[in-house]
């Protein structure tokens, strides 16, 4: 598992709940970020995982295009995302608009 859940802390928190989460974490990491998120406070809504492998995961702009057509089937309009490289990829390939928490850039 490359995500460590114990020693993961949040940079940010939403204020306004309960929240969609669409994240590049294995199905088998669920039950690890509904407790990160418990701990932490967060009201989840909805949790998408991704629902491929390791390997297909690690494919150039393989979870970028995970993102971007989890946020289209969602029905939101905007994502927040923690790298700038797949916020401008998801905004490329979703149409919404993508805020960036790694460089606080709107695409």
């Amino acid at each position: 598992r490359l995500w460590k859940p114990e020693a993961a802390r949040p940079r940010y928190l939403p204020r306004k709940s309960p929240v969609t989460i669409i994240t590049a974490r294995l199905e088998a990491d669920r039950a690890a970020t509904i407790d990160w998120c418990k701990r932490y406070g967060v009201n989840v809504e909805s949790l998408i995982m991704f629902t491929g492998t390791e390997a297909e995961r690690l494919e150039p702009q393989a979870v970028a295009k995970y993102k971007a057509e989890a946020l289209a089937a969602s029905g939101k309009d905007w994502f927040i995302e923690s790298s700038s490289q797949q916020a401008k990829e998801i905004a490329e390939f979703s149409g919404a608009w993508v805020i960036s928490t790694q460089n606080f850039k709107v695409y």
